[in-house]
């Protein structure tokens, strides 16, 4: 077992142990952060900045710190997540953006994960609000429906933005999906979720 494979399965005990839910794939979400580790190490980034629109329970918070070093700064509603995130607001607002830009003082997001409002207009607003603040990767999360196809406004998104570069991406994009409708330990039995991966600052 690799020393990443290790402390993965070392952070999922903890989480599973405290009872939150971390609402991802956990084959999606291993390898999504593998590839994430590899990325920065390759190019010397130490401690990325990580933002995260819906931070949910506040499990993902700590695999990003222990598998990549990262500063993690979670963004999400006022509502039952606000209590794991450091900055509370709604991501579409001008507030809530000139709060992340104390909290980065002039610095650039390194990887950007974008789980909050699920509708096509707020997915388009953090894109368009937060994308040209991330140096290197941005993730969509959830882009698959109940059929295993793009059928989410998640997806839709993700198509929208593929769709720019029609003559090849100057950056990569890259899908991480297990197909898992008919496992029993789903969270949501039947819902395929996966991870749109736009790699800004090219691939490995």
């Amino acid at each position: 077992m690799s020393t990443f494979d290790a402390r993965f399965d070392q952070v999922m005990g903890i989480v599973d142990q405290s009872g939150k839910c971390l609402g991802q794939d956990r084959t999606e979400w291993r390898e999504f952060l593998r590839y994430a580790a590899a990325y920065f190490q390759a190019r010397g980034i130490d401690r990325p900045v990580v933002v995260e629109i819906g931070t949910l329970d506040g499990a993902q918070k700590q695999f990003y710190e222990v598998l990549l070093s990262a500063e993690h700064i979670g963004i999400s509603l006022p509502q039952t997540e606000s209590a794991s995130a450091d900055i509370v607001g709604d991501s579409t607002k001008p507030g809530t953006l000139a709060a992340l830009g104390d909290r980065l003082a002039g610095r650039s997001i390194d990887l950007l994960f974008i789980d909050g409002n699920h509708s096509i207009g707020y997915v388009k607003a953090d894109l368009a609000n937060y994308g040209p603040l991330t140096a290197h990767l941005i993730a969509l999360h959830d882009l698959y429906g109940d059929d295993g196809t793009p059928g989410m406004d998640v997806g839709k998104a993700w198509e929208m933005v593929r769709a720019k570069y029609p003559g090849g991406p100057a950056q990569p994009f890259l899908t991480f999906h297990h197909q898992r409708r008919f496992e029993a330990t789903s969270i949501w039995p039947g819902h395929e979720m996966g991870i749109g991966l736009v790699v800004k600052g090219g691939a490995l």
